[in-house]
C-alpha cells in the first residue's frame, strides 16, 4: 500500500483513533505519509500490541494442541510402521 494513497491515511487513522480512545487529538497528529505522536501516545500503542500479540499467541497455541490431536493417531501409526521395519 503506497503511504501516500487515502487508503493508507485512512487506516492509519482509524488504528490510531481506535487505540486512543479517552486520549485527546493532541497527543497525535496524522500526516499524507506519516502519523506523528507524543511519547505517551507511543506506550499505549506498544501496550495494545502486546495485548493483541498475547492473544494471538494463545490462539496459536490451542490451534497447535488441536492439530496434534487430530494428528496423534497418524504420527503413532507411521512410528508403528516405522519401528516393525527394523
Amino acid at each position: 500500500m503506497d503511504k501516500g494513497a487515502e487508503d493508507f491515511v485512512k487506516l492509519s487513522g482509524d488504528i490510531v483513533t481506535e487505540n486512543m480512545q479517552g486520549q485527546g487529538k493532541e497527543y497525535y497528529a496524522i500526516g499524507t505519509t506519516k502519523v506523528l505522536m507524543m511519547p505517551e501516545t507511543k506506550t499505549v500503542l506498544e501496550e495494545c500490541m502486546k495485548k493483541a500479540s498475547a492473544e494471538r499467541d494463545a490462539k496459536a497455541t490451542v490451534l497447535k494442541r488441536a492439530y496434534c490431536l487430530l494428528m496423534a493417531p497418524e504420527l503413532i501409526a507411521k512410528k508403528l510402521r516405522a519401528c516393525r521395519m527394523i
